[in-house]
């Protein structure tokens, strides 16, 4: 697991596992309700898995912004065809307002 802060109290949450793939095929609107439960031995909470901020998906739209703003076909990215993490946003939420 990989834990990056992005802005004050907001984390990004990268869980991944060699072992386990899943289909990216983001067609339909099935894919937009991917759920997963992340916990410790105390508390759970449900979350929702973030694919547009999967790493592979980043690399493939920062090529074509890039690709976007100087015209060059140079270098070719594919579209992911699986995803091989799990990312979430996590926003921290103040004890006064739970």
């Amino acid at each position: 697991m990989s834990k990056k802060e992005i802005k004050n109290g907001t984390w990004i949450l990268r869980f991944s596992n060699p072992l386990l793939t899943q289909a990216y095929g983001l067609t339909g609107l099935s894919w937009m309700a991917k759920h997963y439960i992340i916990s410790n031995i105390y508390k759970g909470r449900i979350y929702s898995a973030c694919y547009s901020l999967d790493s592979q998906v980043e690399k493939y739209r920062n090529y074509l912004l890039e690709m976007m703003r100087t015209g060059s076909f140079k270098n070719s990215v594919n579209i992911p065809q699986e995803v091989r993490e799990l990312t979430f946003v996590i926003k921290s939420v103040p004890r006064s307002i739970k």
